[in-house]
């Protein structure tokens, strides 16, 4: 990501024109982010109980041209943000006592 570009998160926390549906929709999106990716813009409408129009009118105040568009940039931010919250020592990348799930995790 170049220097002079926001993410998704800071775009939204600096602007405050979003309406209260508007709002809601990017609660919910960023509350459950993990399953954005397989999902439509009508089965958000539906969870959120917005309209497709809201969420199209969102994602143009957010800079995209359009729900997939958006979705495909926010599902690359919750990666990229996995991936720094989850910094691994390679020299000792699990402990002598740590599960095996979370070894596989990491």
């Amino acid at each position: 990501m170049k220097a002079d570009q926001k993410t998704i998160y800071e775009k939204v926390k600096n602007k405050d024109d979003f309406s209260e549906t508007e709002r809601q929709i990017l609660s919910y999106l960023f509350g459950q982010h993990r399953d954005i990716g397989t999902l439509t813009i009508k089965e958000l409408a539906a969870i959120t109980y917005s309209s497709n129009a809201t969420i199209i009118r969102m994602c143009h105040k957010l800079g995209f041209s359009g729900f997939r568009e958006f979705k495909i940039a926010f599902v690359k931010e919750a990666e990229n943000q996995k991936l720094i919250s989850n910094s691994i020592d390679y020299s000792f990348p699990f402990q002598i006592h740590e599960p095996s799930d979370r070894i596989v995790q990491n």
